[in-house]
């Protein structure tokens, strides 16, 4: 079974908040691996799983720290499937920035609330996209933004920050 790399965070995260030991996690791992792969489910319903079995839930021992930075999505007009996704405190001077270093004009396809740790976390997600810079490939998929929006909300609904989307 594969977990993505946010289903490794989530994991982390149960643990470094209180909700569940590191053993527990690994055994729930270990008994998860062992079941039939057939009968295994999606990421999500994997995490439902450790979060449903009999852990004393406590408070949390730390929130998740969001900044008041904007993450964005760039790409050029050219190619809109080959896209930067970065952080900034003003995102038309970083567009301006960038712009200096692209024979093509650059577009700010989506911007959204959650600052560094937001972009660290999409960054870890689309990983193996990844060219370099904070440059991804999104060639094979139908509409980069919408991807990466959704991800961004999923992140973003776990850390209860409200996300936006540009036009």
């Amino acid at each position: 079974m594969d977990i993505e790399v946010n289903g490794v965070i989530d994991l982390f995260e149960l643990v470094a908040g209180g909700i569940a030991s590191a053993g527990t996690v690994r055994d729930m791992l270990i008994r998860v691996v062992e079941e039939d792969e057939e009968e295994s489910g999606s990421e999500d319903e994997l995490l439902g799983q450790f979060r449903d079995r009999s852990v004393p839930h406590k408070e949390p021992a730390r929130k998740l720290e969001y900044d008041t930075w904007s993450v964005y999505v760039v790409s050029s007009e050219a190619e809109a499937k080959i896209v930067k996704i970065g952080v900034s405190k003003d995102i038309p001077v970083r567009l301006r920035s960038l712009q200096s270093g692209s024979g093509s004009p650059l577009v700010v396809r989506w911007t959204s609330t959650g600052g560094g740790l937001l972009e660290s976390r999409l960054h870890e997600r689309f990983a193996r996209r990844a060219l370099g810079g904070g440059w991804f490939d999104f060639a094979e998929v139908a509409d980069p933004v919408a991807t990466i929006a959704k991800a961004a909300r999923r992140l973003l609904k776990r850390a209860s920050v409200g996300a936006n989307r540009c036009p």
